[in-house]
């Protein structure tokens, strides 16, 4: 019964001694991870990523703060659907009603089992998209829109193109795997950049969970996006994945002015992504911000050949900045090429740009748009002065060059010439009838 006991208080012994060194080990792992995250928001690039491509950027200024083989092409996976999102946002009305094919009945990967022949709003379908990652509901927007798949990955290259994502090709809405079908992390920050400009997509994209009511599916769409639950002012975007793609992810959160885009590309897990994406969107929060230098509508007067028009800022200026930083920038105005006589230009009509620079470099730049229209471009004084200048060096030459008339007094030339031929021709008509006529005298002309 001794033994019994001393064995049992070894046991119990052991136990504990096991269980303080696991409590301690802990508690130094812990310590260390933290230290290691502190770390990571001071210098990012000491992360042990897992993607292969990366890229943080300021989605106000579409300045990158990080990346990491941005420009090197991979396949997208289901982070494809943030364009197709976007196109039928710009293009159609959300209540268009949408009619299932038997193609996208039957397409492969994650679906939101829509039937053949179902009919939704076009609305449900993006819910369906960027929620659950529907690709039934890609292909079916996508024939809706474009009348084909083909012709809807036309319709997305042009779109793509357009937002300055030039290393992209895509072949089909939803994303599944095509050699053909590829993007670069840049590429897909540029995207969602543009797609954040639009208010329905960031409601679609920001949204948790929702109920789904199908022909063949009663259910509810809950969103991939976990960081949506998880980091504080996450407001978006897309998962993807596939065998040959691996992790795929576009994010984007915002804290105060500073909204952040992450892209990450052929990661290995889905929980890697996520570490990477928190530790990417820290840093960038930790260490950069957002400051508004102009808002919408302030004055910016502009100057042609010392001629004054009133002009104002399209959009509010954004730049990004280091936290703590004492920047100096210099302002520039850089304006759109106008001849004297261009035709009027009504209110709004873009004149030139603004641009901030700094150490040289642009670092912010807006539209520059007339603020009331103008029935001349350029005063009645200046081109008063543009002719004395011209007659005082005695040059025509020199004056039709500063109005670029040089064109116009060649074409009046040749239209003056052939009016004198035409004139010469009909003369010479005439007075050829006129010697007939008075040699056959006036009973016999025309000669029987």
């Amino acid at each position: 019964m001794n033994r019994f006991k001393i064995r049992c208080v070894s046991l119990l012994s052991f136990l504990c001694l096991i269980l303080i060194i696991s409590t301690v080990f802990c508690q130094m792992k812990v310590k260390a991870h933290t230290i290691s995250d502190e770390h990571f928001r001071n210098d990012i690039n000491d992360y042990p990523f897992t993607a292969d491509g990366i890229v943080l950027m300021d989605a106000k200024t579409g300045k990158v703060l990080f990346s990491k083989n941005e420009q090197q092409t991979f396949y997208p996976a289901s982070i494809t659907k943030i364009i197709t999102a976007l196109i039928a946002l710009e293009s159609q009305d959300m209540q268009d009603v949408v009619t299932t094919s038997e193609i996208a009945r039957h397409v492969e990967g994650s679906r939101i089992y829509l039937a053949e022949g179902e009919k939704k709003p076009l609305k449900d379908l993006l819910y369906g998209i960027m929620l659950n990652s529907g690709n039934d509901a890609a292909i079916a927007i996508a024939e809706h829109i474009g009348g084909s798949v083909e012709h809807f990955a036309e319709m997305m290259n042009e779109k793509a193109k357009e937002w300055g994502a030039t290393d992209t090709h895509f072949v089909n809405p939803n994303g599944l795997h095509d050699d053909a079908h590829y993007t670069t992390a840049l590429d897909m920050a540029l995207i969602a950049q543009e797609a954040l400009k639009n208010p329905q997509f960031r409601q679609i994209v920001q949204t948790k969970e929702l109920p789904w009511h199908g022909e063949d599916w009663q259910s509810k769409l809950i969103n991939t996006n976990k960081l949506l639950w998880e980091y504080a002012g996450m407001t978006g975007i897309k998962t993807g994945y596939t065998s040959e793609a691996r992790q795929t992810f576009v994010g984007s959160a915002q804290r105060g002015d500073t909204e952040l885009i992450v892209v990450l590309l052929k990661a290995d897990t889905r929980d890697q992504l996520w570490s990477e994406a928190q530790a990417l969107l820290d840093y960038g929060f930790a260490n950069y911000e957002t400051v508004k230098v102009k808002s919408a509508g302030d004055p910016v007067p502009v100057l042609f050949h010392g001629e004054e028009y009133a002009a104002e800022l399209k959009d509010d200026l954004y730049v990004t900045l280091e936290k703590n930083a004492q920047p100096e920038w210099e302002e520039r105005i850089q304006t759109v090429q106008l001849t004297p006589y261009h035709p009027p230009l009504p209110k709004g009509s873009k004149i030139g740009e603004f641009i901030l620079h700094e150490d040289g470099e642009p670092i912010g730049q807006a539209d520059l748009v007339l603020s009331q229209s103008v029935s001349y471009v350029f005063s009645d004084a200046y081109i008063e002065r543009v002719k004395a200048d011209g007659l005082e060096q005695g040059s025509f030459v020199q004056l039709a060059k500063n109005f670029w008339l040089a064109p116009l007094v060649l074409v009046v030339f040749f239209a003056v010439l052939r009016v004198r031929r035409n004139i010469k021709a009909k003369r010479s008509v005439r007075r050829h009838i006129a010697r007939r006529y008075s040699k056959w005298g006036s009973n016999h002309w025309p000669p029987a």
